[in-house]
């Protein structure tokens, strides 16, 4: 019976430091069936020379280039050209153990699940330091229904597209938008709902990179804001208009508000439109 095949993307920009981190784990992986799709996303250090390098010395990688759009575009350029099976996403500053594919095949056909989840830990940069999220490693793999995943959405691991596997089929109706922030946070529950079942691999498989460029993108900033507002309310829509119940995510968002709401007024910043906004929805919210 042949295996299945997991199509690897990886948005690379401007990541020399780390890409060959990020490479030498996935082609020591275990599970030997995959295509790797990373998309240059207008590279200006020696990233693409050292991409170039691992595609000589292993046919599975390819290279595709675009001008630099941001990882929402080059993620979808990496959909456009998948052949596999299965999807899995790599940031080019993380790294995966080497079972990282095997874990999540396996479980994914053993539950015949459309998506399996991984756990993550994070690398931090400043420190050199490994940090782990779970004291006891269990390493069970649980059935997750959608109801309590959506009450998981607040965690970074459940958020996220990195360390997942998903079906291909998933993506016929689905890309990530271009131009906006939070793509992740916005696509992921529209996989979530598509899938029939989703498993829970509770394994520390994914490796999150935390640079400083990755602690200063947590500030906010009123585009910031702007983004993760319009992300919230397309999934409470998707939510609605999929039949389910809101009310985790209608708390969720009126926690948000509060907090975008201290933002601007913080800043003596009443008098910006989106401040308005924020406004007019909690007021609809209390109403």
């Amino acid at each position: 019976m042949a295996q299945p095949k997991v199509s690897i993307i990886i948005p690379v920009y401007n990541a020399e430091a780390y890409l060959p981190i990020c490479l030498d784990t996935i082609f020591k992986q275990t599970y030997p069936h995959f295509e790797v799709l990373a998309i240059n996303d207008g590279l200006t250090d020696y990233s693409l020379k050292r991409l170039k390098e691992y595609a000589a010395q292993d046919a599975r990688l390819q290279v595709f280039d675009q001008a630099q759009q941001g990882p929402a575009a080059a993620r979808n350029v990496g959909l456009d050209h998948a052949t596999g099976d299965y999807i899995t996403f790599i940031d080019a500053d993380d790294y995966v153990k080497e079972n990282y594919l095997e874990r999540l095949v396996t479980e994914c056909q053993a539950a015949t699940a459309e998506i399996a989840i991984s756990d993550y830990y994070r690398y931090k940069e400043q420190t050199k330091m490994l940090y782990y999220y779970r004291a006891k490693k269990d390493y069970q793999v649980v059935d997750l229904a959608l109801a309590e995943l959506l009450q998981r959405m607040n965690k970074l691991e459940f958020t996220t597209v990195w360390g997942k596997l998903f079906q291909r089929t998933l993506f016929e109706r689905v890309r990530f938008l271009v131009g906006h922030g939070y793509e992740d946070t916005m696509t992921v529950p529209k996989l979530y709902l598509q899938a029939t079942k989703i498993v829970y691999v509770q394994e520390d498989l994914y490796c999150y990179r935390l640079t400083d460029d990755s602690v200063m993108s947590e500030y906010l900033t009123v585009t910031k804001i702007a983004d993760l507002l319009r992300t919230i309310e397309e999934n409470i829509l998707d939510l609605t208009l999929s039949g389910h119940d809101i009310q985790h995510q209608k708390q969720l968002y009126a926690n948000y508000l509060a907090t975008f709401a201290e933002y601007f007024e913080s800043r003596e910043m009443q008098t910006h439109p989106l401040y308005r906004k924020i406004k007019l929805r909690q007021f609809e919210l209390e109403s």
